[in-house]
């Protein structure tokens, strides 16, 4: 529903009047007194339906949204810890080059799979590993088990090994043959 469809249907209706004559004319009846309307009296507008509520509240968070023209502000807002303007670059906010190479080498240290961003933030909290702060938390390594199919060990879980068995049996069966073809 567009926003003009939503603002008419908000706004106030204005009262219509018709202008009776005293007499009214032959084949036709004369209003009663009671359906007329008298401006003096507003009109009480029963409050706005759960519907019309919710498209108001829908209509105030649509600035919020994101569409193809703000889209790349979105990803760097999410996805970047930063993001620099360029009137914060003239103001002695520049990165230094060893800055930059220290971040580098932080990210290469890091696991190809795995949560990244939380990881960063994390060994900058605790550069040291190993510690109580790095465990991480039983719900976490539920996720990662879901994921990736390991436990906290790094180690595959069950349901992975159940679904490899057929190719784990395969491939100890070839060795087998190998080694005795061999010896």
């Amino acid at each position: 529903m567009s926003t003009s469809v939503l603002r008419r249907s908000l706004r106030r209706i204005p009262v219509l009047h018709r202008h009776v004559a005293a007499s009214a004319p032959k084949g036709q009846q004369e209003l009663p007194a009671e359906n007329t309307l008298d401006s003096s009296e507003p009109k009480q507008h029963p409050p706005p339906s759960a519907k019309t509520r919710a498209l108001i509240s829908i209509y105030h968070q649509a600035g919020d949204f994101i569409s193809p023209d703000n889209l790349s502000a979105a990803i760097d807002k999410a996805f970047l810890d930063d993001v620099e303007t360029p009137a914060s670059l003239y103001q002695g906010r520049e990165t230094s080059l060893g800055t930059l190479q220290q971040q580098m080498l932080e990210r290469w240290k890091l696991p190809k799979v795995g949560t990244g961003k939380e990881q960063i933030i994390d060994r900058r909290r605790n550069p040291m590993p190993g510690r109580w702060s790095d465990m991480k938390s039983h719900r976490e390594l539920a996720v990662m088990g879901a994921l990736y199919g390991t436990d906290g060990s790094a180690e595959p879980s069950l349901e992975v090994l159940e679904e490899e068995a057929a190719r784990i049996q395969e491939h100890l069966r070839r060795d087998a043959y190998e080694e005795n073809r061999q010896g």
